[in-house]
């Protein structure tokens, strides 16, 4: 499915079936919003259905964390699972693919990289 589909999707699909997932709101609003939504940011990104599944679980986990207090935590695991996601082909852990980073920065609302040079050194 095609990032620029999943609000709508998950429309339908909240219509059809109604049951509460245990996401905290923040974590929900990264996901899906039209203007905050991660997942309808990156560019070109499509999702499968295990790559959504994925991304639910790691979502539901940090909002775990987030409820029992562990706030930082919760952040930590929600972005890791937006890198899990860039990083799915190669599972390298580490992106070296400079369209791969600059997609990220933007999926994540950063501008894009144009200096990767500095960005490796920085990090």
């Amino acid at each position: 499915m095609a990032g620029a589909d999943l609000i709508e999707a998950h429309g339908l699909f909240a219509a059809g079936f109604t049951f509460r997932l245990p996401i905290n709101p923040r974590n929900m609003s990264q996901m899906i919003h039209p203007h905050q939504g991660y997942m309808a940011a990156m560019p070109g990104a499509g999702f499968s259905w295990d790559e959504m599944l994925t991304m639910y679980e790691m979502q539901i986990v940090s909002s775990h964390e987030k409820s029992k207090g562990r706030t930082l935590h919760g952040e930590e695991l929600s972005a890791l699972s937006f890198w899990m996601y860039m990083d799915r082909q190669e599972k390298k852990g580490a992106m070296t693919d400079e369209s791969q980073i600059d997609k990220l920065m933007l999926a994540l609302r950063f501008k894009s990289v144009k200096n990767f040079d500095r960005l490796r050194k920085e990090f």
